[in-house]
C-alpha cells in the first residue's frame, strides 16, 4: 500500500512537471500543419503587378508603396504606341496577377491583347472604367484601327482620381487583409492631387479673359475642364486639305486686334509648327504636358501650374 502511495506521487509530480514546461513555452501548442500554412501564405503574399508605361506604374506604387513587386513595359510614348505582342509576351503578363492598362486609346493593340491572355491567374484592369471619355475631333489611325477616343483624360483631374479609384480596388481585392492599408495610401494621394487642383483652378479662375489657341485636339481635356475659350486649328500631324487651310486662315483671323490670345502647346514639334502664326500675331506660348513618362502624375500638374502663373504674372 505504501509503495501504491509513493507510486502515485512520483507519478503526480512528473505529470505537472511536463505541464509547467509545455506552459512556460519550451513546448509550444501544437499547429495543425493547414493552419500553419494558411498563416505563412498570408504573412508571405507579394502580388506580382505589370503596368504599362511609368506613369501607370507610379500611379500603382502609390497604392502598394513597397508591399508587392510592380514593373513596368515601356519606357516611352512611341514604344507604349507601336508595340507589337507576341506569343511570349502574351504568356509572360499570363503569369502575373494583376496587370493594369490605360484602356482609353493610350494602348491601340490592348483590346486584342487582353482577350488573348490566359485568365487563370492574371487580373486584368482597365483604370479607365467609368470614365466618360470625349471623341478626337479628328480621328487617328492605328494601322489598321481608328482610334477616335481622346487617350488623355487625366488632363481631367477628376477622372484621373477615378483611375486611381479603379486600381485601388483592383488591389483590394486581390489582398484584402490589408484594405485598409491601401485605403490610406489612396487618400494621401488623393490629397496630394488635390493641393493641385485648388491651385489650378485658380490660376484658371484669373485667366478667364483669354482665348487660347491649340494646333490639334490632344489638349481637349485640359481646355474644357478648365473652361477656356479655344480656337483650334489643324497644322502639326496632319495632311492638311485646301478646306483646312482655309479654315485655319479663318479661324486665326479671329486673332487680329486681340491682345489676350495664348498660344498652347504640348510639344515643341507643335510649336514649331506653327511659329508663322505666332510671330504674325505676336502670341504668348506656353507648353501643357499632357504625358510623361518619367515623372509623377503631381510633378505634371506642378509644370502645368507654373505655365498657367506665368500668363498671370505677365499680365
Amino acid at each position: 500500500m505504501r509503495k501504491i502511495f509513493i507510486y502515485t506521487l512520483i507519478f503526480i509530480f512528473i505529470f505537472a512537471a511536463t505541464g509547467c514546461k509545455g506552459t512556460e513555452g519550451s513546448n509550444p501548442k501544437k499547429i495543425e500543419p493547414q493552419a500553419e500554412e494558411k498563416a505563412m501564405n498570408e504573412k508571405e503574399l507579394s502580388l506580382n503587378i505589370v503596368t504599362t508605361d511609368k506613369l501607370l506604374y507610379n500611379m500603382v506604387k502609390d497604392i502598394v508603396r513597397d508591399r508587392h513587386y510592380v514593373d513596368y513595359m515601356f519606357v516611352s510614348k512611341e514604344k507604349l504606341w507601336n508595340y507589337k505582342y507576341s506569343e511570349d509576351s502574351i504568356n509572360n503578363i499570363s503569369k502575373k496577377d494583376l496587370y493594369f492598362y490605360w484602356g482609353s486609346g493610350m494602348e491601340p493593340w490592348v483590346s486584342d491583347f487582353v482577350d488573348k491572355l490566359s485568365k487563370t491567374k492574371i487580373g486584368p484592369i482597365n483604370i479607365a472604367r467609368g470614365i466618360k471619355t470625349i471623341s478626337f475631333d479628328r480621328e487617328l489611325k492605328y494601322q489598321d484601327i481608328t482610334l477616335k477616343d481622346n487617350p488623355y483624360f487625366w488632363l481631367n483631374i477628376d477622372y484621373y482620381k477615378v483611375a486611381m479609384l479603379n486600381i485601388k480596388n483592383a488591389i483590394q481585392d486581390k489582398d484584402s487583409k490589408d484594405r485598409v492599408y491601401y485605403e490610406d495610401n489612396f487618400s494621401k494621394a488623393i490629397k496630394d492631387v488635390e493641393v493641385y487642383q485648388k491651385k489650378l483652378k485658380e490660376a484658371a479662375d484669373k485667366l478667364k479673359e483669354y482665348t487660347f489657341v491649340v494646333d490639334g485636339d490632344n489638349l481637349d481635356y485640359f481646355l474644357k475642364y478648365y473652361g477656356f475659350k479655344t480656337i483650334k486649328i489643324y497644322n502639326y500631324g496632319y495632311q492638311l486639305t485646301q478646306t483646312d487651310i482655309d479654315n485655319n486662315l479663318k479661324l486665326t483671323d479671329k486673332l487680329k486686334d486681340n491682345n489676350n490670345v495664348i498660344f498652347l502647346y504640348d510639344s515643341e514639334q507643335n510649336k514649331k509648327a506653327n511659329e508663322e502664326i505666332i510671330n504674325k500675331f505676336s502670341l504668348k506660348t506656353g507648353q501643357i504636358n499632357i504625358y510623361s513618362n518619367d515623372i509623377k502624375y503631381t510633378d505634371m500638374l506642378q509644370s502645368n501650374l507654373i505655365t498657367l502663373e506665368s500668363f498671370i504674372n505677365a499680365k
